[in-house]
């Protein structure tokens, strides 16, 4: 695997060259196409101008998902930076034209059309994997739900006891249900995802 680290060099060191210490989305995306993961359909664009010219035929499906792309903008959903739109030029154009407005402020790179997948919404059915480098135990993978029940979790976990506190009474019946109607997983995915990180953290101690 030692054919990755060109592309993975680049990446990293043009993140750097620009003074940040994140990746984003389009970047880490990158990094796990590099990986040989698959990656939903996806295209970087700077204004509603360049969205307007943007070929919506190579997305499949009946929608898409806008996200604003800015290092200072991590929680996107938490900012109004991500939308769901029908695949049609006018609302594309749209949403981008209203992120460009509500972002004008920030340091924005451009805005990520991207293929809208369909996923299980019950608890499990998203996960939360990500590398980070602590100066303890150097190059760290996490694994963990992801979505909404990360930011729920990331609330209400106690750290003194590694226990969540009580949720919400709607909070409580919606992760109740997301119990008993959990299908069984596809891992393949997730699996390859994580032995890919796993390969980071080796390439990472070099």
């Amino acid at each position: 695997m030692r054919v990755l680290d060109r592309p993975l060099t680049r990446l990293l060191e043009q993140a750097r060259a620009r003074g940040r210490d994140v990746l984003l989305e389009h970047e880490g995306l990158a990094l796990a196409r590099a990986l040989g993961v698959g990656v939903p359909e996806h295209r970087l664009v700077r204004d509603a101008g360049e969205a307007a010219r943007a070929d919506l035929d190579a997305f499949p499906g009946a929608r898409l998902v806008v996200k604003v792309v800015s290092p200072g903008i991590l929680h996107k959903s938490d900012a109004g930076g991500v939308r769901f739109v029908e695949k049609e030029r006018a609302a594309v154009t749209g949403a981008v034209g209203e992120m460009a407005d509500r972002f004008a402020g920030d340091d924005v790179a451009g805005f990520l059309l991207c293929e809208h997948v369909e996923h299980d919404r019950a608890l499990g059915g998203e996960l939360l994997l990500g590398l980070r480098w602590t100066d303890d135990f150097g190059p760290v993978v996490v694994l963990g739900p992801g979505g909404v029940d990360a930011e729920h979790l990331a609330a209400h976990l106690r750290p003194a006891s590694a226990t969540a506190a009580p949720a919400s009474s709607s909070r409580s019946i919606a992760l109740s249900g997301s119990r008993r109607s959990r299908r069984k997983r596809d891992a393949s995915s997730a699996a390859l995802w994580t032995a890919g990180l796993v390969y980071l953290t080796w390439w990472c101690s070099w």
